[in-house]
């Protein structure tokens, strides 16, 4: 997920027909990769961003948990329940 924001609802008649119900724009990247597991493992692998994207100088936010600092380590830590 990218980004995700709420759409506001302004007409009173159709908020009270709603009730309580919300709606959101949310655009995703995705990638169509094979044979990927679903699995995530860590082998102490790690990412540098090199700020070569143009427009993205500083850091690239590939979604809402992952930002690329330019010239910084990116290591993703895993938490399994």
């Amino acid at each position: 997920m990218v980004s995700i924001r709420e759409m506001k609802v302004s007409d009173q008649k159709l908020k009270d027909l709603l009730g309580e119900a919300k709606f959101y724009s949310i655009t995703f990247r995705l990638f169509k990769l094979e044979n990927l597991e679903d699995n995530c493992e860590d082998y102490g692998q790690y990412a540098v961003y090199l700020g070569n994207m143009e427009g993205y100088p500083h850091a690239y936010v590939l979604d809402n948990e992952h930002k690329l600092e330019t010239n910084k380590p990116f290591v993703r830590i895993f938490v399994f329940d």
